[in-house]
């Protein structure tokens, strides 16, 4: 998780949700 980038830290969070394997 790139918490420095910001916008990365929203991505992630819908990466967690999607389940992308």
């Amino acid at each position: 998780m790139r918490e420095a980038e910001g916008g990365t830290l929203f991505l992630d969070e819908l990466d967690s949700l999607t389940p992308q394997a």
